[in-house]
This record gives structure tokens, sequence and C-alpha cells, in this order.
């Protein structure tokens, strides 16, 4: 049997060739219980709420909490015609609220990215949008806005001290994050910081990001209890729980962290 659905996940197959090397009656058992599916029925049992994409493979980071760092991932783009497949086949489930572009990777390094933004408009699909905004350049944030396509954007900001955040991100793009982050902001985008990072560097890096973004929003925005104006801030402990206030106004932005 395991032989069976190992061969038929590779591609469809036709019942009669799935029968010749592994018998009709095997077939027919993995069908009944749901293990073989024709692939105008696949998944349709379960409802399917978002879609994952990898569009890069790399990402320009190596963070100290991140496995990219001992084991970084090659250059590699997905090609438009094959992201455009996947988008109309997710579509065409009917359940998928939104896709996402990461997985250990930075989806902004992307040549394909207002392409690719393109194509979600036209398919009425959003995007969760998780970034180190280090290449959120203004023309992909244009293009999120004028699109509407937009779900949320997550941005990873581990300290806003400079020397402390090239040491925890391997990286020098911190004028390039802070800038890119602030015309998010600015454009009024749904924007949540997550501050990453382990125990007192954790902590005292969310208190910093905390204060300094507070009152990054406009005057017009409501004022909160603990502080003269801005949102309210939500911390999010651990992998499993989170607690604390959710983050309300008028650009929905809210600030987290994450422990790793």
């Amino acid at each position: 049997m395991l032989a069976l659905l190992r061969t038929a996940a590779r591609e469809p197959w036709a019942t009669a060739a799935l029968a010749a090397p592994f018998g009709a009656g095997r077939v027919a058992d993995a069908v009944a219980r749901d293990w073989l599916q024709a692939p105008t029925e696949l998944c349709r049992d379960y409802r399917l709420v978002s879609g994952e994409i990898e569009v890069t493979a790399h990402c320009n980071w190596g963070c100290r909490f991140c496995p990219v760092t001992t084991d970084p991932k090659p250059r590699r783009t997905m090609p438009m015609d094959l992201f455009e497949e996947v988008i109309e086949k997710l579509a065409a489930v009917g359940t998928i609220d939104y896709v996402t572009f990461q997985f250990f990777n930075e989806p902004t390094l992307d040549r394909h990215f207002t392409d690719r933004v393109e194509v979600l408009a036209r398919y009425g699909m959003q995007l969760a949008l998780y970034s180190n905004a280090s290449a959120l350049t203004q023309d992909k944030i244009d293009a999120l806005k004028r699109h509407g396509v937009l779900r949320h954007l997550i941005v990873n900001l581990p300290s806003v001290d400079e020397a402390e955040f090239a040491r925890l991100t391997g990286s020098r793009s911190y004028p390039h994050t802070v800038r890119n982050l602030k015309a998010a902001i600015d454009a009024e985008l749904r924007v949540q910081i997550v501050v990453n990072g382990t125990g007192e560097d954790l902590a005292c890096n969310l208190d910093v990001i905390t204060r300094r973004y507070r009152g990054a929003s406009s005057s017009s925005a409501r004022s909160c209890p603990d502080g003269p104006r801005g949102h309210l801030v939500r911390r999010a402990q651990s992998s499993s729980s989170s607690q604390g206030n959710q983050a309300a106004g008028r650009r929905g932005w809210r600030i987290s962290s994450k422990r790793s």
C-alpha cells in the first residue's frame, strides 16, 4: 500500500494503470479510504484557507535565531508561468482566503514581486506578507496599495539599535529596513512589527521598539490607556500562546514578540 501511495503522489494516474502493478483490490481499498482521490476532488473534504508559496528561496539576513544562519538556501526564483498556474489552481479550490510568499526566505528580494501582486489581484487573492522590509521599496508598497491585495504585512525587526541589529541579523540593512517600514506605515498599510529574540535581549528590544513605534501613528488615531497616542501593544509570548491587548487604531499595526 505504501508503494502505491508513493507512486500515485508524484502525478495523476489512471486507475487501470495503478491496478496493473499494485492490484485492483488494493487500489479500490485506497480509494475507499480516501487515500486516493481524483485530481478534481483532491482535498475538497478539507477547508483549506491559505497557501504557502516559496516564490524565492534565499534571504539576505542570517538571523541568529533562524536556521538560515547555519544552512543558507540557494538563490532561486519561481518562474512567473508556474506562479500563475499555482494561483489559478488555488483560486479554483474556492476556500482559499490568502497566500503567503515566505518559507525562511525574504519575498521582497523577488524580481517579479510587483508582477505577482498583479496576478493576485486578477484572481482576487489576498497576500499575507512576512518580510524583513529591507527590500520593501516604494514601488512594491505602491503596488500593494494600488491593487488592494494585502491582508497584512508582518515585519521582523529584532532591534532598533543599529549595532545590535547587525549582530542579530548578520546584515547591514538596518537603514533600509527602518526606512521602508516607515514608508509602509505612512502608506497606511496594515503593519505588524514582530520582535524576535531570546531572554533579556528580547525583553529589552521589545520595550525599546514599543516605545519608538507606539507614537508612529497620526494625530487622528485614538489615544490608548498606556500612552499619549497611537495603538495598544500586543505582546505574544512563545510559540503556543499569546497574551496582552489587541492592537487597535486606524492603521491597524501592532507590535509583538516571538521567543525563539
